[in-house]
């Protein structure tokens, strides 16, 4: 590909974006993000001299995305979408061999974005959930296992019974994802054990079967649940508790990851494979929190 100035490369960029079968308005968002970061940079689209070094058109637009986050001046909708133009940027130029690395930004729901719960305000929202029905006690189980493992809501209703690996009566592991590159298996502690088989006994009680439908949580109607019911779930318990509106369902996750990076003997792959997501972003969440 004989590629001279940026305004070239990202003409480039358009037509493969359009070859690929991405829709008009993803496209412009995508070239406006990139020329949006460049505006101010020697490689903005007015330069008209060649690109003699990619490597450093990938540093310019990293510095110019950290930034971003740092000021904190854009929603987390819009960061989350400068993230994605970012990534589809930055694979176009690995495909064509024009580097080899490049950083990568997860995208919406980003654990950058989202302030951690603490302890303290997990053990206030704990404390408004009684645990006297199967209602609650399912509401508890899900909170606390997010919590001390780390799993999104995604994976929450896609839990079966077989993902929970047993010891005579206690849940030990929780296996996850294991046919993904994001699989992991998990320790399951001592008060999470007690929630989720709190969980199983109410059901049971409640004329519940838990046995008699594929997924672990599920609704009164024996339904599987929805990660979006699953975050309103959270929503409405935090609200009770008076934690802000600051935090959601993610919190319980960032502040496993949190955890995970406070750690002294564990290693950025460990964490990665802790939270199922690649080296490259437990790096970048590594130096966010300032880890030493």
């Amino acid at each position: 590909m004989d590629v001279i100035t940026i305004e070239d490369l990202l003409d480039d960029y358009q037509k493969e974006l359009k070859t690929k079968g991405k829709l008009q308005n993803t496209i412009d968002y995508y070239v406006r993000d990139i020329r949006m970061l460049l505006d101010d940079t020697r490689f903005n689209t007015t330069n008209e001299k060649d690109i003699n070094d990619f490597s450093d058109l990938v540093s310019v637009l990293d510095t110019k995305f950290s930034s971003m986050h740092e000021q904190n001046e854009f929603s987390k909708n819009t960061i989350s979408r400068k993230a994605s133009s970012i990534n589809n940027f930055f694979r176009y130029l690995r495909e064509h061999g024009l580097v080899k690395i490049t950083p990568q930004y997860s995208t919406p729901r980003d654990l950058n974005l989202t302030p951690p719960i603490n302890q303290e305000q997990f053990l206030d929202l704990m404390d408004c959930i009684p645990h006297d029905n199967v209602r609650n006690s399912k509401h508890r189980a899900i909170i606390i296992l997010a919590y001390s493992t780390g799993v999104t809501s995604e994976e929450i209703v896609r839990l079966s019974h077989s993902d929970f690996i047993r010891s005579k009566d206690e849940i030990i592991y929780l296996k996850l994802n294991t046919n993904r590159k994001s699989g992991r298996i998990l320790e399951v502690d001592e008060q999470t054990n007690k929630e989720l088989i709190n969980y199983e006994r109410l059901s049971s009680q409640d004329s519940v079967s838990l046995d008699s439908v594929s997924n672990y949580f599920i609704n009164q109607h024996s339904k599987p649940l929805s990660s979006r019911w699953v975050r309103k779930m959270f929503g409405r318990w935090a609200k009770i508790a008076e934690l802000g509106e600051e935090l959601n369902f993610n919190s319980l996750r960032v502040a496993y990851a949190r955890r995970l990076l406070d750690m002294k003997d564990i290693s950025l792959n460990e964490i990665a494979y802790k939270m199922g997501i690649k080296l490259p972003h437990a790096k970048k969440l590594a130096d966010y929190y300032a880890r030493d």
